[in-house]
């Protein structure tokens, strides 16, 4: 996130440090950066408190953890705190703490040769990873869990009370623009999730996010980050991030790969309509949102101004 929590602050990832950790700092900054997440950094620690639309999951970070503990090297995965747990809860929060690897994204300059091999066999060797036992992690439906947000955006564009605030109106004569589109997306998606589920192939572990900006490269090669997506599913899961986001291979299942990516755009619009009908401020948060909302609905609307029918 761009800006700093409403209720969170530096003095209270202290205390957590402090009393979970056992670790006294002193200086924790805020760091704008990241789109689910409100990161801080203090010394050799990197502290992310949570902003999971879709449901925070404390098990996908505990499979990392031991997916990291039991060889996959490449897992940049959350520390122990002193009672074993990797999660916690400030302010009813969840806030997990990483080791601070300095790094670069692959998303900042492309991949060479050695590390698109490097990010490919990483991700194999995780599809390939034995289900982790006794860990309750989410299981792919083929459905969708943001189909009420949808169905708010569409009746809330063609409603006529105020706006919560600058992106509101523009937002509906977007969302008005591209109803048809979006109808016939999800169409398509339900059609080709009904005849995933009758396939009923075996799930592996996914990443659900394995994009360019999550892979980083660090002197001791290449990582992936951000786990808290891990769910069993199949490989297209992944396979769809690296075909959007490095133009890689995108594996050998078409249904499956043309499924994820008509998720993926209908979940950044049910995300950024949710964002836009609430209470909300003209600042570099809401124009960063928008901006990332007009590749998925593409449009003109300017952000902030009135908007008709």
């Amino acid at each position: 996130m761009l800006m700093p929590h409403p209720t969170i602050g530096p003095a209270d990832l202290r205390d957590l440090l402090r009393c979970r950790y056992g670790r006294d700092v002193g200086q924790v900054t805020f760091v704008p950066a990241g789109e689910d997440s409100w990161a801080f950094r203090s010394d050799d620690l990197w502290i992310s408190v949570r902003r999971d639309v879709r449901g925070h999951i404390a098990a996908a970070y505990e499979g990392a953890r031991r997916l990291a503990d039991d060889g996959l090297d490449f897992v940049l995965a959350p520390l122990r705190g002193e009672t074993g747990e990797v999660v916690y809860e400030v302010r009813g929060t969840p806030v997990v703490v990483f080791p601070f690897v300095p790094s670069e994204p692959l998303s900042a300059r492309p991949p060479d040769r050695r590390e698109a091999d490097e990010v490919r066999v990483a991700l194999t060797r995780l599809h390939e990873a034995v289900v982790l036992p006794g860990l309750d992690l989410p299981r792919e439906r083929f459905s969708f869990s943001f189909d009420r947000d949808l169905d708010a955006a569409a009746l809330r564009a063609e409603e006529d009370q105020p706006p919560s605030g600058p992106f509101d109106l523009p937002f509906r004569a977007l969302y008005r623009r591209h109803r048809a589109l979006v109808a016939s997306l999800r169409a398509e998606a339900a059609d080709l999730g009904a005849r995933l589920v009758v396939r009923g192939n075996p799930p592996v572990l996914t990443h659900g996010d394995p994009s360019a900006q999550n892979w980083i490269r660090t002197h001791d090669g290449i990582r992936l980050v951000d786990w808290g997506g891990l769910a069993l599913g199949p490989a297209a899961r992944d396979h769809f991030h690296l075909a959007r986001t490095m133009g890689a291979a995108g594996g050998d299942d078409p249904e499956a790969l043309a499924f994820y990516e008509i998720r993926w755009r209908l979940s950044e619009i049910a995300e950024y309509g949710s964002v836009f009908a609430a209470p909300h401020e003209d600042d570099d948060e809401s124009r960063a949102m928008w901006h990332r909302l007009l590749r998925y609905l593409p449009g003109d609307v300017p952000a902030g101004g009135k908007a008709g029918r």
